[in-house]
């Protein structure tokens, strides 16, 4: 019931965008690829993302402050076409919960200048954890204990990126 049933749907649909992560001398290819749940884009030609959630769904400021990823990580690749989708304009971003007896829908963001500023927030977490890692200004260490380090166990879930 809550489908916007005028919009036009994607399922299940791979996207991703290429970055160049350039520091001193050194520039580095990265891709970042994600496979979205659902993409509507609605009758003004706008996207909005809507993420399934059979688990618990992140809080607003996890998702805000880079914590938790993956869907403004789809919003920054919707922005670039990277769906193919001949829009870029994201505009609502949301995480439906799909439990069998608990169904809600918690936003993210509900403009498309709220998108473009997470959005612009995650681009650059990403670029400067890319620096650190891949152009080794700061050496890498897994440690699942490590309350302050949040940003680079992103990369740790690089399948995710």
């Amino acid at each position: 019931e809550h489908f916007n049933s005028d919009a036009q749907n994607f399922s299940e649909i791979l996207g991703y965008i290429n970055l160049k992560i350039s520091h001193k001398d050194q520039t580095v290819d990265v891709k970042i690829a994600s496979n979205a749940d659902r993409l509507e884009i609605n009758s003004d030609g706008s996207i909005s993302i809507i993420y399934y959630k059979t688990g618990e769904i992140p809080s607003v400021k996890k998702v805000k402050n880079g914590e938790k990823i993956q869907l403004p990580v789809e919003a920054l690749i919707a922005t670039k076409n990277g769906f193919k989708l001949g829009k870029n304009q994201v505009e609502k971003m949301s995480f439906w919960q799909m439990k069998p007896r608990e169904k809600k829908i918690v936003y993210i963001a509900k403009t498309s200048e709220e998108t473009a500023q997470i959005c612009a927030n995650i681009l650059a977490q990403i670029e400067g954890l890319m620096k650190d890692y891949l152009l080794l200004e700061k050496p890498y260490e897994l440690n699942r204990e490590d309350k302050f380090n949040k940003l680079y166990m992103q990369l740790a879930r690089k399948k995710d990126l």
